[in-house]
């Protein structure tokens, strides 16, 4: 997300030392721990990009756009045993059984580590459009996720 293997390691610990530091942060109530992690990791990504001044190349015609935004999310040679995982095969299965746009949006989101505004704005598309589609995507992915899990669960 954020392109480099020594931020990114740092940035993992300035997490959890968050975490170590105010455990009072995480409300039960709110959702699983692993999901609260996530986005406070996630968010600390888009704020590094941001202080760093990483954005969109606004002369990029529309179309390019977004094959210039999944190609600087790409990963290193170091996370080919990850992508191999089990569970990103899974992911990917349900990732394309999303129509196009919402599995664009996601990706650029989740993977590529943008926002919805800087999505929508290299996409050259409103960013209500961008925001619809990132949550029927994910509401769809959900969905496809539980019926991979219920169909492995039958034996």
């Amino acid at each position: 997300m954020v392109g480099d293997v020594q931020l990114a390691e740092d940035l993992t610990q300035e997490v959890f030392l968050r975490l170590w530091r105010r455990p009072d942060l995480y409300d039960v109530s709110r959702g699983r721990f692993v999901t609260w992690l996530l986005s406070v990791a996630r968010n600390r990504g888009i704020d590094e990009r941001r202080s760093r001044g990483r954005r969109f190349r606004y002369e990029t015609p529309p179309s390019l756009a977004a094959e210039d935004m999944l190609a600087s999310a790409a990963t290193s040679e170091d996370d080919d045993a990850a992508i191999l995982s089990d569970e990103r095969i899974v992911i990917q299965k349900a990732l394309n059984t999303l129509p196009a746009e919402q599995r664009l949006a996601i990706q650029l989101a989740y993977f590529g580590g943008y926002t919805q505004q800087e999505i929508a704005k290299g996409l050259s598309q409103p960013l209500g459009t961008v925001k619809t589609r990132i949550r029927l995507g994910l509401q769809k992915l959900r969905a496809a996720l539980i019926d991979q899990r219920d169909g492995l669960d039958v034996r």
